[in-house]
């Protein structure tokens, strides 16, 4: 997974992201000298901005100015969730458009996935920015703002979660803070690790989306996750996010099915009960979350261990109830 940037709300699977070619210079000759010059317009106009952020005189007017050093633009959902869950939301300087913000936060939007903002970068005037997909994305950025860092991360697994926390303190000038940040969450992993070591394993799907169904595969933080709850997760028989069909889960019986559907649990949830002959449907094990952190790596995937578990292996009082 490239844990980057969802369609609708969050989703990890690149091929959610249909690419349209919208450039039309090669039909109309008039319309690409048009093209040419908004294109030239548009580099002078970014030029200018990027000297006038440079002016004492101007900064006053540039968004969240009075932030701490350093000025962070955190370009994915799951780096921007990591800063503030640590406690570094002031330096937040920007985020992307699939950002979720803690309540009560705003911040500048420099970009999504496929859009880069260049002058919306030059007015936040970031120190470092923080990315997973291919620091390329950001070649005007570098351009035009020389001196601003590129940080990639690639978070893949939980254990790149940890070393995200650690390496943003660091980025952050706030080493201990970051040290701090990893060992508890990864205490907190082994905690439910050694709750649920010596029982048995149930076979366990979990889908993002229900109609078609998608899995993350063993190459993600999802399937590590499944397994460190106590699940055998089926998905691990394809090595990263895939789409499956219905007849692999017919095939497989999973014995619990979490899905996660944020948009209509209730459609999701009526279209799993129609899988009979399935042990979690005739159970009574499918779970519809709705929670969008489940597809965003962070610390909050200490949290999710925790409910996960629970859904696997289910206390007197929890029964299998679809939530």
């Amino acid at each position: 997974m490239e844990p980057i940037f969802p369609k609708k709300p969050f989703s990890v699977i690149p091929d959610s992201f249909p690419r349209l070619d919208t450039d039309c210079r090669a039909v109309y000759h008039r319309a690409s000298l048009l093209v040419s010059y908004r294109q030239a317009m548009k580099q002078a106009t970014l030029i200018l901005l990027a000297a006038a952020a440079l002016l004492p005189g101007c900064r006053k007017e540039l968004p969240r100015a009075d932030a701490p050093r350093p000025r962070i633009v955190t370009y994915s959902p799951a780096l921007t969730a990591i800063a503030f869950e640590m406690g570094l939301g002031e330096h937040v300087v920007g985020v992307t458009a699939f950002c979720e913000l803690p309540d009560g936060q705003e911040r500048p939007v420099v970009g999504d996935c496929q859009n880069v903002s260049t002058e919306k970068f030059v007015r936040v005037r970031p120190d470092v920015v923080f990315i997973q997909q291919d620091p390329a994305t950001l070649g005007a950025v570098q351009r035009l703002l020389p001196d601003a860092k590129i940080e990639y991360f690639s978070i893949e697994k939980l254990s790149d979660i940890a070393e995200a926390m650690e390496r943003i303190g660091h980025l952050a000038g706030r080493p201990e803070l970051g040290r701090r940040h990893r060992r508890a969450f990864e205490d907190r992993l082994a905690a439910v690790r050694n709750r649920v070591a010596g029982l048995p394993r149930p076979k366990v799907y979990f889908l993002t989306g229900a109609n078609p169904p998608a899995v993350a595969g063993r190459e993600s933080f999802l399937h590590e996750l499944i397994e460190l709850a106590g699940g055998e997760d089926l998905s691990g028989q394809f090595a990263r996010w895939s789409r499956i069909s219905v007849e692999h889960i017919l095939r497989d019986k999973p014995d619990v099915i979490v899905c996660q559907a944020y948009e209509d649990a209730d459609r999701a949830r009526e279209y799993l009960a129609t899988l009979r002959g399935v042990p979690a449907v005739e159970n009574g094990r499918v779970f519809v979350v709705t929670d969008r952190r489940w597809t965003i790596p962070s610390a909050c995937m200490a949290d999710l261990a925790e409910q996960l578990a629970g859904m696997i292996h289910p206390g007197p009082s929890e029964g299998g109830a679809a939530k």
